[in-house]
Protein backbone atom coordinates (compact mmCIF):
# COMPACT_ATOMS: atom_id res chain seq x y z
CA UNK A 1 0.00 0.00 0.00
CA UNK A 2 1.02 3.25 -0.62
CA UNK A 3 2.03 6.14 2.06
CA UNK A 4 -1.49 8.03 2.83
CA UNK A 5 -1.72 11.78 1.01
CA UNK A 6 -2.02 14.94 2.91
CA UNK A 7 -5.28 15.10 2.12
CA UNK A 8 -5.62 11.64 3.91
CA UNK A 9 -3.64 12.80 6.83
CA UNK A 10 -5.75 15.60 7.73
CA UNK A 11 -9.11 13.47 7.06
CA UNK A 12 -7.93 10.95 9.35
CA UNK A 13 -6.73 13.92 12.11
CA UNK A 14 -9.88 15.12 12.09
CA UNK A 15 -11.72 11.66 12.44
CA UNK A 16 -9.22 10.47 15.25
CA UNK A 17 -10.38 13.67 17.18
CA UNK A 18 -13.67 13.44 16.46
CA UNK A 19 -13.99 10.08 18.28
CA UNK A 20 -12.12 10.80 21.18
CA UNK A 21 -15.28 13.11 21.64
CA UNK A 22 -17.02 11.48 24.84
CA UNK A 23 -20.72 11.12 24.31
CA UNK A 24 -20.18 10.28 21.00
CA UNK A 25 -23.66 10.14 19.18
CA UNK A 26 -24.16 7.89 15.96
CA UNK A 27 -21.56 9.50 13.03
CA UNK A 28 -22.72 9.72 9.24
CA UNK A 29 -19.22 10.32 7.49
CA UNK A 30 -18.85 11.49 3.85
CA UNK A 31 -20.13 8.83 1.37
CA UNK A 32 -20.75 6.05 4.18
CA UNK A 33 -23.86 4.05 3.12
CA UNK A 34 -26.82 4.37 5.80
CA UNK A 35 -29.93 4.01 5.85
CA UNK A 36 -32.45 6.70 7.23
CA UNK A 37 -31.63 7.18 10.61
CA UNK A 38 -34.40 7.28 13.10
CA UNK A 39 -32.65 9.01 16.11
CA UNK A 40 -30.09 11.56 17.09
CA UNK A 41 -26.89 11.42 15.18
CA UNK A 42 -24.20 13.76 13.93
CA UNK A 43 -23.73 14.30 10.31
CA UNK A 44 -20.06 15.40 9.19
CA UNK A 45 -18.99 16.81 5.99
CA UNK A 46 -15.43 18.62 5.25
CA UNK A 47 -14.58 21.89 3.30
CA UNK A 48 -11.33 22.70 1.92
CA UNK A 49 -10.19 25.72 0.78
CA UNK A 50 -7.48 25.28 -1.96
CA UNK A 51 -4.00 25.02 -1.07
CA UNK A 52 -1.32 28.53 -0.85
CA UNK A 53 2.07 28.21 -1.91
CA UNK A 54 4.33 29.55 1.03
CA UNK A 55 7.75 28.61 -0.49
CA UNK A 56 9.44 29.20 -4.22
CA UNK A 57 11.29 25.71 -4.32
CA UNK A 58 8.66 23.20 -6.11
CA UNK A 59 7.59 20.36 -3.69
CA UNK A 60 7.29 22.26 -0.59
CA UNK A 61 4.70 22.40 2.14
CA UNK A 62 1.68 24.54 1.28
CA UNK A 63 -0.46 26.45 3.55
CA UNK A 64 -3.83 24.71 3.77
CA UNK A 65 -7.36 25.03 5.04
CA UNK A 66 -10.67 24.06 6.06
CA UNK A 67 -13.72 23.82 7.77
CA UNK A 68 -15.07 20.48 9.45
CA UNK A 69 -18.48 20.80 9.78
CA UNK A 70 -20.50 18.43 12.02
CA UNK A 71 -24.48 18.66 12.19
CA UNK A 72 -26.25 17.37 14.93
CA UNK A 73 -29.30 16.45 13.86
CA UNK A 74 -32.51 15.46 16.34
CA UNK A 75 -35.60 14.10 15.10
CA UNK A 76 -38.47 17.12 15.77
CA UNK A 77 -39.95 14.92 18.08
CA UNK A 78 -37.22 14.46 20.56
CA UNK A 79 -36.37 18.33 20.56
CA UNK A 80 -35.08 20.57 23.14
CA UNK A 81 -33.51 23.84 22.09
CA UNK A 82 -31.07 24.06 25.42
CA UNK A 83 -30.33 20.81 25.01
CA UNK A 84 -29.37 20.63 21.67
CA UNK A 85 -27.23 23.94 22.12
CA UNK A 86 -25.28 22.79 25.34
CA UNK A 87 -24.58 19.53 23.21
CA UNK A 88 -23.06 21.34 20.51
CA UNK A 89 -21.55 23.57 22.46
CA UNK A 90 -19.62 21.10 24.53
CA UNK A 91 -18.82 20.04 20.59
CA UNK A 92 -17.42 22.76 19.99
CA UNK A 93 -15.19 22.97 23.16
CA UNK A 94 -13.64 19.75 22.29
CA UNK A 95 -12.72 21.68 19.24
CA UNK A 96 -11.27 24.79 20.87
CA UNK A 97 -8.95 27.26 19.43
CA UNK A 98 -5.43 26.02 19.38
CA UNK A 99 -6.42 22.25 19.49
CA UNK A 100 -4.28 20.26 17.65
CA UNK A 101 -4.79 17.23 15.77
CA UNK A 102 -2.48 14.92 13.69
CA UNK A 103 -1.46 11.83 11.43
CA UNK A 104 1.98 10.98 10.96
CA UNK A 105 3.62 14.16 9.88
CA UNK A 106 0.25 16.05 9.17
CA UNK A 107 -0.44 18.40 12.45
CA UNK A 108 -3.80 20.64 12.01
CA UNK A 109 -4.59 23.88 14.21
CA UNK A 110 -8.00 24.78 14.86
CA UNK A 111 -7.86 28.34 13.72
CA UNK A 112 -10.75 29.91 16.11
CA UNK A 113 -13.23 28.70 18.35
CA UNK A 114 -15.73 26.93 16.70
CA UNK A 115 -19.03 28.65 15.39
CA UNK A 116 -22.55 27.14 16.84
CA UNK A 117 -25.55 28.48 14.74
CA UNK A 118 -28.97 28.66 15.73
CA UNK A 119 -30.99 25.32 15.43
CA UNK A 120 -33.07 24.99 12.35
CA UNK A 121 -35.98 22.60 11.33
CA UNK A 122 -36.03 20.45 8.23
CA UNK A 123 -37.74 17.42 6.91
CA UNK A 124 -38.70 16.48 10.55
CA UNK A 125 -35.17 16.83 11.90
CA UNK A 126 -33.86 19.90 13.77
CA UNK A 127 -30.40 20.44 13.05
CA UNK A 128 -27.61 22.53 14.74
CA UNK A 129 -24.70 23.35 12.88
CA UNK A 130 -21.21 23.35 14.03
CA UNK A 131 -18.28 24.91 11.97
CA UNK A 132 -14.92 24.22 13.26
CA UNK A 133 -11.63 26.01 11.00
CA UNK A 134 -8.78 24.62 10.60
CA UNK A 135 -5.06 25.22 9.34
CA UNK A 136 -1.49 23.06 8.62
CA UNK A 137 1.01 23.53 6.48
CA UNK A 138 1.53 20.54 4.53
Amino acid sequence: MTEATVETRIWRAQRKHLEAFAGLPFVIYPGAAVGTPTARHLRVTTIVAPPDRKYVANGMPHERRGTLQLMDCYPAADFDANVARQLAGELAAHFKDGTHMADGAVCLTVAAYPEVADPYQEDGWWKTPIRVRWETEA
